[in-house]
């Protein structure tokens, strides 16, 4: 088992945490649109089954992990115009994440890996993560995984996916859901919308791009393509947690 849940422990086992030894890990996601074909809680139902494969592996690293509750609704402004969206402000978000890290610095904690399933929430977490070490020297890992699975095209069986394409309940988002929570998609709602969005163009509003909802190609999707994109996901997921370990010795508290 790689971490234990931080909820199951009683405080005098959290108080014995050895806190130079462990890092907390904080899931974090979204409520939103993903087109007529996934449900609202698809960023969500991802960053489970992500949370679940890695608490499967077994820790050989030395250090603790424990895992918090999953913060299920993040910053989701540009999807408001389609109902079921739910959304924080920026200023609530931050005053949300910022409370968590109060807490658990205030505790002893030193060391937090943000496990971030949904790319509205990204530059946010960049910025708060600086500012919340200066106050309260807490290190803060931002292991983003819209990024592990927007390089997933590597795998030599999904070299056909268009990747760049890939912004939003597409290809990989229904292959991850189709190979794990087949229940919740609806293919035959499904519809391609390819849209190529320039890194310089951050104010744009999903249902003035796609009426739809969707940004990506859904009609390529399968669950043995979530199999494969899950696997590789998961071997970068573990590559980034190594680096995250190797920081240690040069980052001082």
């Amino acid at each position: 088992m790689f971490y234990r849940n931080y909820v199951e422990l009683t405080w005098e086992e959290i108080k014995a945490v050895d806190k130079e030894k462990c890092y907390l890990i904080l899931p974090v996601s979204s409520i939103e649109q993903h087109g007529r074909h996934l449900p609202v809680g698809t960023d969500d139902f991802i960053l489970q089954m992500c949370m679940e494969e890695l608490e499967k592996k077994e820790n050989n690293t030395g250090m603790e992990f424990l895992c918090l509750p999953a913060l299920k609704v993040g910053t989701s402004c540009e999807h408001m115009n389609f109902p079921g969206t739910v959304t924080f402000s920026v200023t609530t978000y931050f005053s949300v994440i910022h409370d968590i890290a109060a807490s658990v610095a205030k505790h002893g904690f030193k060391k937090m890996i943000i496990v971030n399933g949904h790319g509205g929430n990204t530059a946010l977490l960049s910025g708060f993560s600086q500012e919340l070490n200066l106050k309260y020297n807490l290190e803060i890992y931002n292991l983003e995984l819209p990024a592990l699975y927007a390089t997933c095209d590597e795998v030599p069986e999904l070299s056909d996916m268009d990747a760049a394409c890939e912004i939003h309940a597409g290809d990989i988002e229904v292959s991850l859901l189709l190979y794990k929570y087949p229940q919740v998609v609806h293919m035959e709602k499904a519809e391609d919308v390819p849209l190529y969005i320039e890194s310089f163009y951050n104010s744009w509003v999903v249902d003035r791009l796609s009426p739809a909802g969707t940004m990506g190609k859904p009609l390529n999707a399968s669950a043995e393509r979530g199999m494969l994109i899950l696997d590789y996901m998961m071997g970068k997921m573990m590559e980034v947690i190594d680096k995250i370990l190797a920081l240690r010795s040069i980052v001082k508290n």
